[in-house]
């Protein structure tokens, strides 16, 4: 995702209007993304104080990475068809589900089954 926003750095600089805030943020959203999936990879090991708040921080990063990337598309005049693809219902199940993320990482910690549609087994 970094060397995506480079790429879009350097095919935004030769256009007259400065680059759109959402470009800084671009990146600095994908660094936290990545970090904090790496900070959860362990999570069987995590305590659920050690790991509440890292999902947290993933959640917030995909939020707002997610919106960059909006915002970024709209200053470009382009569409990420990845984002129209995922359609509101689907926006709204992954957005569901980053909420439930710690309870269900806390039940399968726990060895039990988290929520029913969760992704964590």
């Amino acid at each position: 995702m970094i060397p995506v926003a480079y790429v879009l750095g350097l095919a935004v600089s030769e256009r007259p209007a400065p680059p759109p805030e959402s470009l800084p943020g671009l990146v600095t959203w994908s660094e936290r993304f990545f970090a904090a999936a790496r900070a959860l990879a362990p999570f069987r090991t995590l305590s659920p104080a050690d790991s509440r708040p890292t999902v947290g921080e993933f959640e917030q990063a995909w939020l707002e990475l997610r919106q960059c990337l909006a915002d970024l598309a709209a200053a470009l005049g382009i569409e990420v068809t990845f984002l129209r693809g995922l359609g509101d219902d689907r926006e709204r199940m992954y957005r569901d589900r980053l909420h439930r993320l710690s309870a269900d990482l806390d039940a399968e910690r726990a060895g039990g089954e988290g929520s029913p549609d969760s992704p964590v087994r």
